[in-house]
C-alpha cells in the first residue's frame, strides 16, 4: 500500500451537497459561493479515477488524486513565483470554506489531500501541448510523414530523441474521446490569432522552465499539455487576464522519464501511466479488450505499479522544496523597500496551511528513503497500562508505520508498574543493538515521574526528542533528534516560503517540547524571537507586531483577529476539547480560526494542521535515527 496516501480511502466519485457538479475524467468540480470581493470560486477535487485510451477504468487507483494535487500545487507555486503565468489556485484544502463546514466526516474524508479552491474561469477550448522529445503519437506520425502535428522535422530523428527545440502543437478539447490535433492557424480561427500567440508563448515558456528544473532533479519532461482560461470579473464576464487552470505538469498530463536510464532510439521507462497502457495493450493483443467502454478491472499489482510511478515522480521532483524555494525566490527578488516578511492576504482570506497535504508528501519521501535503504527501519514503543486513548493512538501509529515500511513493535507493561519496572524496560531497549528508535506512550501511572523516565531514553534513540540532552543539543545547534511538534511547526512555517532571517516571531507558550524548542529553532534561522505565555500582560501589543505567531498555550481561542498583523503567518499548535451549551464537544485550537483567517496571510487549522505533520515528523525522526 502507498505510504502517506494509504490512510485516505480511494475515491472514485464524489456527490457533495453543493451546486453545479461537473465531472471530468479525473476531477469533480462544484460551485462555491463568491468570496467577499465577488470572485467566483470552484471546488476542484482530484479523484482516484484513471483513464487510458480515453476510457475511464472501473478500478480506482488509491492515492493517485492526492499525488496529482501535491504535484499540481508544487508546480503552480513554482511558476507563479517566476512570474511566468498567473493561475487559478486560491487555496489548498477546504479549511475555512463555509459551505463545507457542515459536511459529515465521511464526506470531509473524501476531500482530504485532494482538493483545491480555485477561481472560476472561462476555459479556452484548446489543449496547449509542448513537445521536447519525439515520442508517442508524435513518433508514429514522424515515421509516416516526417512531421509532428503537421510541423516538419529534420530527417533521421530516432524514437524518443530530443527535438532541436520544443514545438507547440495545439489540439481541440473534446468532452469525450480523443482531443483532435489542429494546426496553429486552425486554432487561431477558433479563438483568435492574438490569443493563440499568447498561448504559444506561455506554453513554451512554461515547458522550458519546468523541463530545466526536472532535468536538474534527474527527470526528463518529454512533453506535456496545459489548459488556460480567462479570469472572470465580479459580474461573471470574461476578462483579458489569462490563467493557467486545471492540473499542471502531472503524470496524467505529462510524459516523465528517468534521465539516468534515457537512451534515444527506444521506448523509455516512465513515471506516468504508460505501465497501465502497456498492460492494456497486452489485453488488446490477446483480444481480451477492444479499447471500448467499459474498461477492464485492474488487478492489484497494476494499481500498485502505476501509483508507484506517480509517487516516484513526486519524490524525484522535490515539489515541497519547489514550493518553498519558489516563494523565497519571489521575496528575494523584491527591492529593499518592497521586501517584507509577511504575505499579501488573498481576497478569500488567509491561505490555509494544510497539514494533511504537507504530511502526504513528507510520508512519500520517507517511504522512498526506506525503500532505497538496505537496512530495516523499526520503532519500539513502550505503553504502560490500558488507557483507551493511548491504545487507539498506538493502533493508528502501527498502521501508519506499516504504510511507510517501518516495523512497529509495541511493548506493553501492566498498569501497576512502578518507576523501576518502566525504567528497566527502557534501559533494556537502550542496550539492544537492534533497537534504533524508542518512544514512550503517555500518560504514565500516577506517581511515576514522566520526565525522569523520558530522560532515560538513549538520546540517539529518542525519536520524540524528549530527553533533556536532545533539547539541550537543539539549543547548542548540535545534531540531534528534535521534538516532533516543534519540527512540525517549523516545517509548516517554512512551507509558506517566508524569509525567516530578521522576521519577528512571537511564541505564545513555553513548554519543553513545543514552545521552547520552536523558539530555539527559529533563532537558529536568524529570526528575532520573543517567548510569551497566556499571562503576558501586553500580549496583544506583542503579537500584533509579529510576522509569525506560534500559538501553543493550551487556551481555546486565545489569539483573536485584533492580535494579528495583516499578512502574518499563524501556526496553531493548540488542541483543546470544548463543549458547547448543547453538550456537543469539538476540537479547537488556540486561535479563533474564523476571525483570524480574515487578516492572516497563512493560517494552520485545527484539526488538520500541526497534528498530521507531528506524526510525519515522528516517522522522519525514526528514519533519521535508524539510517544515519
Amino acid at each position: 500500500m502507498l505510504s502517506g496516501f494509504a490512510d485516505i480511502p480511494p475515491v472514485f466519485s464524489t456527490n457533495l451537497p453543493l451546486q453545479g457538479r461537473r465531472q471530468g475524467k479525473v476531477r469533480d468540480l462544484y460551485q462555491l459561493a463568491p468570496d467577499s470581493d465577488g470572485t467566483a470560486r470552484l471546488l476542484v477535487i482530484a479523484s482516484d479515477r484513471i483513464s487510458a485510451f480515453d476510457i475511464v477504468m472501473p478500478t480506482p487507483v488509491a492515492g493517485k488524486g492526492s499525488i496529482l494535487t501535491a504535484l499540481s500545487l508544487g508546480w503552480f507555486a513554482f511558476l507563479r513565483a517566476r512570474g511566468i503565468v498567473k493561475d487559478h489556485v486560491l487555496q489548498a484544502g477546504i479549511g475555512g470554506i463555509a459551505e463545507l463546514e457542515a459536511l459529515d466526516p465521511t464526506m470531509r474524508a473524501q476531500l482530504t489531500g485532494r482538493s483545491m479552491v480555485c477561481r472560476a474561469a472561462k476555459v479556452i477550448q484548446i489543449e496547449c501541448v509542448a513537445r521536447g522529445y519525439l515520442a508517442g503519437s508524435g513518433w508514429n506520425e514522424y515515421r509516416a510523414n516526417g512531421t509532428v502535428c503537421g510541423i516538419a522535422l529534420p530527417k533521421g530523428l530516432r524514437q524518443c530523441e530530443q527535438l532541436p527545440e520544443p514545438i507547440f502543437t495545439p489540439a481541440i478539447k473534446a468532452e469525450t474521446g480523443h482531443d483532435e490535433n489542429v494546426s496553429f492557424d486552425g486554432a487561431a480561427a477558433l479563438v483568435g490569432g492574438a490569443t493563440m500567440e499568447r498561448l504559444r508563448a506561455l506554453t513554451l515558456s512554461i515547458y522550458t522552465t519546468a523541463a530545466r528544473h526536472a532535468r536538474d532533479r534527474g527527470v526528463i519532461l518529454a512533453d506535456t499539455k496545459f489548459e488556460f482560461g480567462f479570469a472572470l470579473d465580479t459580474a461573471g464576464r470574461a476578462t483579458d487576464e489569462l490563467l493557467l487552470v486545471d492540473e499542471v505538469l502531472t503524470p496524467d498530463s505529462s510524459r516523465y522519464w528517468p534521465a539516468d536510464l534515457y537512451v534515444a532510439g527506444r521506448d523509455q521507462p516512465s513515471f506516468d501511466k504508460q505501465f497501465l497502457r502497456n498492460w492494456l495493450l497486452e489485453l488488446v493483443a490477446a483480444k481480451s479488450w477492444n479499447k471500448e467502454a467499459p474498461g477492464p478491472e485492474l488487478p492489484p499489482e497494476v494499481v500498485q505499479q502505476t501509483v508507484g510511478r506517480y509517487l516516484e515522480a513526486l519524490d524525484r521532483l522535490g515539489l515541497e522544496d519547489v514550493r518553498r524555494k519558489a516563494f523565497r525566490e519571489r521575496l528575494a527578488g523584491a527591492t529593499h523597500e518592497e521586501h517584507v516578511h509577511t504575505a499579501t492576504v488573498p481576497s478569500s482570506g488567509a491561505t490555509i496551511i494544510d497539514g494533511r497535504l504537507l504530511s502526504l508528501a513528507l510520508r512519500a519521501s520517507i517511504k522512498a528513503r526506506i525503500a532505497a535503504s538496505t537496512r530495516s527501519v523499526r520503532l519500539d514503543a513502550v505503553m504502560v497500562g490500558d488507557d483507551p486513548s493511548s491504545a487507539v493512538y498506538a493502533e493508528n501509529q502501527a498502521k501508519t508505520c506499516r504504510e511507510v515500511g517501518i516495523d512497529y513493535r509495541l511493548h506493553r507493561i501492566g498498569l501497576g508498574a512502578g518507576f523501576d519496572e518502566i525504567a528497566g524496560r527502557i534501559l533494556l531497549l537502550n542496550g539492544d543493538a537492534n533497537v534504533r528508535a524508542i518512544m514512550l506512550h503517555l500518560p504514565l501511572p500516577e506517581g511515576v515521574d514522566t520526565e525522569r523516565i523520558q530522560s532515560l531514553i538513549a538520546q540517539d534513540k529518542d525519536v520524540e526528542g524528549v530527553n533533556p540532552a536532545n533539547i539541550g543539543n537543539v539549543v547548542y545547534g548540535r545534531r540531534s533528534l528534535v521534538p516532533c511538534t516543534a519540527l512540525a511547526a517549523l516545517e509548516m512555517i517554512e512551507s509558506t516560503g517566508i524569509l525567516l532571517r530578521g522576521a519577528r516571531c512571537v511564541i505564545v507558550g513555553a513548554s519543553n517540547i513545543v514552545g521552547k524548542p520552536i523558539a530555539v529553532l527559529l533563532m537558529r534561522a536568524e529570526a528575532t524571537v520573543l517567548s510569551t505565555n497566556k499571562y503576558t500582560t501586553n500580549l496583544t501589543d506583542l503579537t500584533r507586531s509579529a510576522d509569525v505567531i506560534v500559538a501553543a498555550a493550551g487556551v481555546p481561542g486565545l489569539i483573536t483577529k485584533d492580535m494579528v498583523k495583516r499578512g502574518a503567518v499563524v501556526i496553531d499548535v493548540g488542541i483543546n476539547r470544548v463543549t458547547d451549551d448543547a453538550g456537543k464537544t469539538t476540537t479547537v485550537g488556540d486561535v479563533d480560526f474564523q476571525s483570524v483567517r480574515e487578516i492572516a496571510g497563512f493560517l494552520s487549522p485545527v484539526p488538520g494542521g500541526v497534528g498530521p505533520m507531528t506524526v510525519a515528523m515522528l516517522l522522519r525522526n525514526v528514519v533519521d535515527a535508524t539510517l544515519r
